[in-house]
């Protein structure tokens, strides 16, 4: 599952949407930007999050983040 967190200005963070497709949380974190283009937008894992992988995210799937 993976979970797509929305950064705004001030700092703060929340989840806006979750899904099981990487390629579809992709797509709606590219949606995103287009509307809020100042905000960050991260997408991690939290299931595979630990210490060493603070974003639960394969090597493969780090490179293909927009």
């Amino acid at each position: 599952m993976y979970e797509l967190i929305e950064v705004d200005l001030a700092g703060n963070s929340c989840s806006i949407a979750t899904h099981e497709s990487f390629e579809y949380m992709c797509a709606q974190a590219e949606l995103a930007k287009l509307a809020r283009p100042r905000y960050i937008y991260q997408i991690v894992n939290p299931d595979r999050m630990d210490i060493d992988c603070p974003s639960g995210l394969t090597e493969e799937e780090q490179e293909l983040l927009p």
